[in-house]
């Protein structure tokens, strides 16, 4: 299937938002969630479309505050239909060169402990499992961290 990947624009903020909901293993947000990341962080935030322009692919990370050469993927999800083809690997490609052209040289990654997808994805493009951590985020939320030096 042919698809292209770039930077969403404002408009479709309420699209991602359905997309990221309909996910499953993401955890969607509201609209104006979106709207802030493109609007602040446009650089960093990726859409892949289909040729009908449906949204297929969503990634989004930031570069850290108080780690300056650390990037954080916040999330990176692919419709069901579409995996297993490399399309989430594309997206993180694209995501990771923002990072460097940020100046970042590590990216990191939280993953929950039984999302084997994400897991895989990581894995597969040589972020190193730094560990599992309970209560991460949340008491009885299990995550594991990845990174990867860019």
């Amino acid at each position: 299937m042919s698809f292209k990947i770039y930077p969403p624009t404002p408009e479709r903020c309420r699209e991602i938002s359905g997309f990221t909901s309909a996910c499953g293993i993401l955890v969607g947000h509201e609209p104006h969630f979106y709207r802030i990341i493109i609007d602040y962080f446009g650089d960093t935030a990726f859409i892949a479309e289909d040729t009908d322009g449906k949204i297929i692919g969503f990634t989004f990370g930031f570069a850290s505050q108080t780690e300056p050469d650390l990037f954080f993927l916040w999330q990176i999800g692919v419709a069901d239909d579409m995996r297993r083809n490399g399309l989430a690997s594309k997206l993180l490609a694209h995501l990771i060169e923002a990072a460097v052209k940020k100046g970042c040289k590590r990216v990191r990654a939280t993953v929950n402990h039984d999302n084997e997808p994400s897991r895989r994805l990581f894995e597969k493009a040589g972020f190193k499992n730094l560990g599992r951590f309970p209560n991460f985020y949340f008491e009885g939320e299990e995550m594991i961290i990845y990174e990867k030096d860019v």
